[in-house]
């Protein structure tokens, strides 16, 4: 199995601050470890989204990083996680990610993908029932075409014949 990095992987997942929601880990944060932040009435720059995670839960980013469960200073996140996040190791959950799309559609496009590959093994597996019941079909129907089945007469030597009637 190659070495992956969670940097690299559609799994890598955000909550927004605000809604809850599951999002995308944005480019910035992947490469740089920063977390967006905005600035609100009360004058006090808040993170746009949670520090990074596994959506699949194969690695806790923030326990490998020394901050679970810890209000981690917005200034040494990117120091804490970005390590962690472009670590190379073994993962069979990990898949290319493609900027703009959430974890969920992630899942989504290898679920699609893995139905795809299905099909087509059911497709080839069709062609080739479709290909030898036609043989035998047509087999059959040169055979009853001239009239009658062959008759196969199998004697005590071991020499087979078979006539036509």
């Amino acid at each position: 199995m190659a070495k992956v990095k969670c940097a690299t992987c559609g799994y890598l997942g955000s909550r927004n601050s605000e809604t809850r929601h599951l999002e995308e880990t944005d480019y910035t944060t992947r490469e740089k470890g920063i977390i967006p932040l905005y600035f609100r009435e009360d004058k006090i720059y808040h993170p746009t989204h949670t520090v990074p995670f596994c959506s699949r839960h194969v690695i806790d980013l923030e326990y490998e990083a020394g901050i679970k469960n810890q209000t981690p200073d917005i200034n040494l996140i990117p120091k804490k996680i970005l390590p962690v996040m472009k670590a190379e190791r073994d993962c069979k959950s990990w898949i290319q990610w493609m900027e703009g799309f959430t974890p969920q559609e992630h899942r989504q496009m290898e679920f699609e993908e893995k139905v795809r590959q299905s099909d087509k093994r059911w497709h080839i597996a069709e062609i080739i029932l479709i290909v030898l019941l036609s043989g035998l079909f047509t087999l059959l129907g040169s055979w009853l075409s001239r009239g009658q089945p062959p008759v196969v007469n199998i004697t005590a030597t071991p020499n087979v014949t078979v006539q036509q009637k």
